[in-house]
């Protein structure tokens, strides 16, 4: 609670102005160093840094990444992964706060794999069908 200089009126730390006389208040912690890294931070800086919320191309090309694994249906993902990759190291180049350097890394890596693997079955089903046409 923060006491009005003018009228002694308890008032939330919240406010800014005084409930009944309308004065400025004083409050010692809003300019505080350490409220100001606190509200910069955030609460949820250790959630970021784990789970990179606000760089969704990172994100979105990590799990891309990891189900263009799967044979035929990831040819695609893995296309979109290696994109959303690349867009996401940007972000981070660009704004470190937003986090997903590993995210995209694993984005554009499972990608590559996917996209390889894709590569090879798709080929040798074009080769298998090729084949049996020519007999």
């Amino acid at each position: 609670m923060i006491r009005c200089a003018n009228c002694s009126l308890e008032n939330p730390e919240t406010n800014v102005r005084c409930q009944q006389c309308g004065a400025a208040l004083a409050n010692p912690y809003r300019d505080s160093p350490d409220v100001i890294q606190a509200v910069a931070v955030g609460p949820d800086e250790g959630v970021a840094t784990v789970i990179p919320y606000r760089n969704v191309n990172a994100l979105i090309a990590y799990y891309l990444g990891l189900f263009s694994c799967f044979p035929a249906i990831g040819f695609p993902l893995a296309i979109v992964a290696l994109v959303l990759g690349i867009r996401g190291l940007r972000a981070v180049r660009a704004n470190p706060s937003v986090h997903g350097t590993a995210h995209a890394w694993i984005g554009l890596v499972c990608g590559s794999i996917g996209f390889l693997l894709n590569l090879v079955i798709i080929s040798a089903i074009i080769l298998a069908i090729v084949a049996s046409s020519m007999q």
